[in-house]
């Protein structure tokens, strides 16, 4: 039972500590106080209260077993049990000395569990100095918040200085991860605020059998406003010292910006099979994206790639996205509207840069110093608008091209003796644009005496691998290969005016649309001088809207059914244009899905060989809407049915079914399929079929085939046994590919990325894993065994920091980032 005498005691205590406030000029929240029994100890001025003591303030409260205070120097102590809370935080210690009108004070063997600001931190000595700042002495700090005993991660420090929305300062400092030290640092700064704020992250983990493990420790500069940079230092295992930066910008309302790279200094790996890459040990790579937009909508946008050597994406992560990439293209182009009214309203102008790196030889064969690079490219365009002229509805369109191509080094000079066919037009090497037949200078070369190089003595076939694509290969064959290095570099012009006149018939039911153009080129080549090439083009097309009910498929219900069909006649004249320069050669795999789909494919053309067309299409379109919850329309499927019969040929085209089918939410279904009239067979066809779920679940299944195929190059490194392994009977795509996400609980999902060739049995990819989130949902770890094909297997370890249990995506905690732990495509980390 409490007595009256504490009721009494804690109304003169309130009535003292007003009292004393205003003595110095401040305003003090009341203080009421609770206990079982309260003495006042006249000799030293003191309060003393036991059992069940417990101090209010309107926003603070202390409990202790015991407690004891001045109420002239507003000066206790409190021990047993100690507990003080302020709303949802809350400080646990065996000892507290306190100032009764604050509660600020030092607590000894404490802890501090603060819910607003997300941290947790305990030590024999805490001292709480300010409204949000906090003093710890030979203790430990996280701001994981996890119900169960392990702690992902805490710093543990002789002594830390902590300012909610300020820095956290520590001293002698150790970061432990599920228990277990990782990094020893003698001083460290870092952020506890929720805005941005400069200092050090937490560290990063990994494994591979590639670069051995790996770790790395971020350190953030809020650069400024708008400029976020992390440098990551980097040790591999078996590779060294590496140093990564990642920079983001942005600016304006729609501008932004990305940079991202690495170096090592040296790397210890770049040895044996390096060498034969003719890999140096100093390493970098690096991409960049800028996207800005200018004044009148004009934008400037940049979206560039280079590395030191064609190992570096396959070596490292980094630049992953890469790999499977024949070349590394480089573009950076500014482009606006030059006309905003009038006839001529929306003439646009475009000036780019294209650059290419192959990274499909070793480096001490491929053929950079020879590719044919875009230096400048300038395009001038006036879109199709109609308008009227001498009293008819015409709409004028024209696109002009003019293209510096450049290389920095000519194949005959890289290849002295090559076999150049035709006048300067290609070197005959086969696909692999490396001539077996004749000694190579180059990287791989001996250094004279007198300063000169001469070439290194070889085996003739020893990177002979166009002789693998096909028996005899394509070498000396005297056509063109794709892959065979151009022998010429110079300028070249394209024009291409248009003038159609669209009307309507049958009260507008039935549009018509025909269109005649003029399809000039001129060439002013190095070698080869001028010439030029003179074409016309004309499409006529006519097209219909129909709209109906239909029932769909598995009680589905009704859906809007909108119908186009078309009906197109194709033209392109035939010129000569054999002896002219070859800067763009005829793609190797004939695009006819995409030239049946879109006719200007076939009049727009601007490639340097051009077969003649004269065709007609009949395709179908079609789009189909179901009703949504919201009562909008919801696309159910978009797909296109077509078919062409050419004139030149005197064949039918395939037949080509082309679309998309979202049939509920969660699924998707993209599927393309070309059918071969006249052979009555499949020639291409692509399938792929999508769900994912809110629960964590996902799937995709697809299959691609294509059935004829040209001779082709892939890239081997040196010491590779798979280029012994290649299989020259391989003439078509039969390929399955599969990614999965089993979301087994709410925090263990299960992953799966694989591909697989069905001609000659060649598994091309397998990857599988396992990843945890805690309960907590702060931190995520993710084992991952990759077996990728060229690499070999790698064992890929990643831990991540989730937060202050907050991310984007709350059940899967490496989903959403290009360079995060999700199973890509290639079925690799």
């Amino acid at each position: 039972m409490r007595s009256g005498v504490a009721v009494l005691a804690a109304v003169i205590c309130s009535l003292s500590a007003v009292a004393q406030a205003q003595k110095l000029g401040l305003t003090r929240q009341p203080v009421h106080v609770r206990s079982d029994s309260l003495e006042y100890e006249r000799e030293r001025n003191v309060w003393v209260a036991r059992g069940n003591v417990v101090i209010d303030q309107p926003t603070r409260r202390l409990s202790a077993d015991w407690v004891s205070f001045n109420p002239e120097t507003r000066q206790g102590v409190a021990s047993g049990n100690v507990v003080v809370t302020e709303g949802e935080d809350s400080v646990v210690a065996s000892f507290v000395y306190f100032d009764v009108d604050t509660l600020e004070g030092i607590l000894f063997d404490g802890e501090l569990d603060s819910a607003t600001s997300g941290f947790r931190l305990r030590g024999e000595e805490v001292r709480k100095t300010g409204e949000l700042s906090y003093v710890f002495r030979n203790g430990s700090f996280t701001t994981c918040r996890c119900e169960d005993d392990a702690e992902p991660w805490t710093i543990e420090a002789d002594e830390a200085d902590l300012e909610v929305e300020g820095y956290g300062t520590a001293r002698n400092t150790t970061i432990e991860v599920l228990g277990v030290p990782v990094v020893w640092m003698p001083w460290m700064i870092f952020p506890l605020m929720t805005d941005r704020q400069s200092g050090v992250l937490f560290p990063e983990f990994g494994a591979s059998d590639r670069s051995g493990g790996d770790i790395g420790l971020p350190i953030f500069w809020a650069a400024r406003h708008n400029v976020n940079v992390i440098f990551t230092p980097r040790y591999l295992f078996k590779r060294g010292y590496k140093q990564d930066v990642a920079v983001e910008y942005v600016f304006g309302e729609r501008s932004w910006g990305e940079l991202n790279g690495g170096v090592l200094p040296n790397d210890n790996e770049a040895s044996e099979e390096a060498a034969a890459e003719s890999v140096n040990e100093f390493r970098w790579g690096f991409n960049w994206k800028h996207d800005q937009w200018l004044s009148e909508d004009w934008r400037f946008k940049v979206d560039a790639v280079a590395t030191s050597d064609n190992l570096y994406s396959f070596d490292f992560n980094d630049l992953r996205e890469y790999r499977n990439d024949r070349f590394l293209e480089s573009v950076a182009f500014l482009g606006g509207e030059l006309v905003e009214s009038g006839p001529l309203a929306g003439l646009g102008a475009v000036a780019s840069l294209w650059w290419a790196d192959d990274q499909q030889n070793p480096d001490s064969d491929d053929r950079d110093e020879f590719l044919l690079q875009r230096l400048p490219e300038l395009e001038v365009d006036l879109p199709s608008r109609p308008l009227t002229l001498f009293g008819v509805e015409v709409a004028p369109s024209f696109d002009l091209q003019f293209t510096n191509y450049w290389s920095r080094r000519n194949v005959a000079d890289v290849y002295p003796g090559v076999s150049i066919l035709g006048d300067s037009l290609f070197a005959d090497t086969g696909v692999d644009a490396i001539p077996s037949k004749l000694l190579i200078p180059g990287p791989g070369f001996e250094r004279l005496a007198d300063g000169q190089r001469a070439p290194v003595n070889r085996d003739p076939n020893r990177d002979d691998f166009d002789a693998a694509t096909r028996p005899g290969g394509t070498e000396d064959d005297k056509r063109f290969t794709e892959g065979e290095p151009i022998a010429d570099d110079g300028q070249k012009l394209v024009l291409n005016p248009r003038l159609a006149m669209p009307f309507d018939v049958l009260g507008g039911r039935i549009e018509i649309y025909p269109e005649a153009g003029y399809l000039g080129t001129f060439y002013d080549a190095s070698k080869g001088g001028s010439a030029d090439r003179q074409a016309f083009t004309g499409q006529l097309m006519a097209a219909t809207r129909l709209r109906r009910s239909l029932g769909l498929p598995f009680g589905q219900g009704e859906a809007v059914h909108l119908l186009e069909p078309r009906l197109a006649w194709t033209y392109l004249s035939r010129s000569s244009q054999d002896d002219n320069p070859l800067f763009v050669p005829e793609s190797a795999v004939p695009q006819d899905r995409l030239r049946q789909l879109e006719l200007f494919n076939v009049t727009r053309d601007y490639a340097d060989r051009l077969p003649r067309a004269n065709a007609i299409t009949l395709a179908f379109d079609n789009k189909l809407y179901t009703p949504d919850p919201a009562g909008f329309g919801r696309l159910y499927a978009d797909f296109t049915l077509s078919s062409q019969y050419s004139f030149v040929e005197d064949a039918f085209e395939p037949v080509y079914l082309d679309g998309t089918v979202y049939p509920a939410r969660g699924w998707r279904s993209r599927f393309s399929v070309g059918f071969d009239i006249d052979e009555s067979r499949v020639s291409e066809g692509y399938f792929q079929l999508g769900w994912s779920s809110p629960k964590g679940h996902d799937l995709v299944v697809g299959y691609r085939y294509v059935r004829n195929i040209p001779p082709f190059f892939e890239s081997f490194r040196s010491g590779n046994d798979r280029f012994d392994d290649f299989d020259s009977s391989l003439t078509r795509v039969n390929q399955l590919n599969a990614r999965a996400r089993w979301a087994v609980t709410p925090y263990w999902g299960i992953l799966y990325n694989g591909s697989y060739s069905f001609d000659g049995s060649i598994t091309l990819g397998n990857a599988a894993g396992v990843e945890y989130l805690s309960r907590c949902r702060c931190w995520a770890i993710a084992v991952v065994v990759d077996d990728e094909r060229g690499r070999g297997v790698d064992v890929s370890v990643r831990y991540r920091l989730v937060g202050l249990g907050k991310d984007e995506d709350p059940v899967r905690p490496f989903a959403g980032g290009r360079r995060g732990t999700q199973l890509d495509s290639t079925g690799s980390l």
